[in-house]
Formats: structure tokens, sequence, C-alpha cells
């Protein structure tokens, strides 16, 4: 029996690591950091670095060559009147043209095209412009429309 007891007692102290801490044994302390009464404690959120969306090495798909076409369509020669809009109507303005460019696209992918709901969707686009003659409106979005028609040819 005393054979087992001392088998039982290590003969030799193991060293402590340096390395990272066990889970009973915080590495170290949290400090406290004591607030006044009536204020609240700094609200820090962790600091997460930004990913930056790798694209896929190899050819763009069309939908997405065929979005970028369409903006393009979309906001020629609208540069000066995109610019001289309010702040609030700027990025109004800049949402519903995202999103009708989305839809146009949309519409394009479809078996059966259809020009009206195209022109439509143009037209409700520009009426965000403040104090825009509605026949401009309507010439310049069956313009775009039958140009944005052209390149889908292409894609």
């Amino acid at each position: 029996m005393s054979e087992q007891e001392k088998m039982l007692v290590p003969a030799i102290e193991q060293p402590v690591s340096t390395g990272p801490a066990s889970p009973e044994v915080p590495a170290s302390p949290e400090p406290v950091h004591e607030h006044p009464e009536g204020e609240s404690a700094p609200a820090t959120a962790p600091t997460i670095p930004a990913a930056t969306p790798r694209l896929p090495d190899g050819p763009i798909p069309p939908e997405v060559e065929r979005a970028k076409a369409i903006e393009k369509i979309l906001e020629e020669d609208l540069s000066d009147v995109y610019f001289n809009l309010p702040e609030d109507k700027r990025e109004q303005f800049r949402i519903k043209g995202e999103a009708t460019t989305l839809e146009i696209n949309r519409l394009l992918s479809a078996t059966k095209i259809k020009v009206d709901k195209i022109v439509k969707l143009i037209r409700s686009w520009l009426m965000l412009i403040p104090g825009v003659n509605k026949f401009f409106l309507e010439q310049e979005a069956k313009l775009k429309a039958d140009q944005i028609l052209k390149i889908n040819d292409k894609f």
C-alpha cells in the first residue's frame, strides 16, 4: 500500500507554462472602472476590420454587366440635375435609381420583355426631379428604354 501512495504523489514539480491561460485561471483580471453616479459606462464596440468583397476570378456574369450598362444609360445626361438636388432628395433619387436598375434588369431576364413596364419604371424614377416638365419626362423615359433594349441584345 505504501507503493500506491508514492505513485500518486508527483516526484517532480512541473514548471508553470507561459502559454495561454487555462480556463480556470484568467490571464489577466478585467480592470474595474467606477463611474460617478448618474453616468453610464462608455459603450465601446469591438472594431471589426471591413471585409473587402472579392470578386471571382472567372468571367463576370452577364446580369452584372447588363446592370452596369443599364445604370450608365439611366444616369446619362443627369449628373447636373443630380448634383443640383437637395441632399435628402439626392439620396432618395439615388436609392430609387438603383432599385429601378435592378427591376429593369429583372424584367430583361424574362422571356417576354414588357417595354411599357420599363418606361413606367424610368418615368416614376425621373418624377423625383422637382419642377420637370412631364412631357420631357415621358420623352426621356422612352429614349432611355430604347437604349436599354438595344444593349439587351448584347447580353
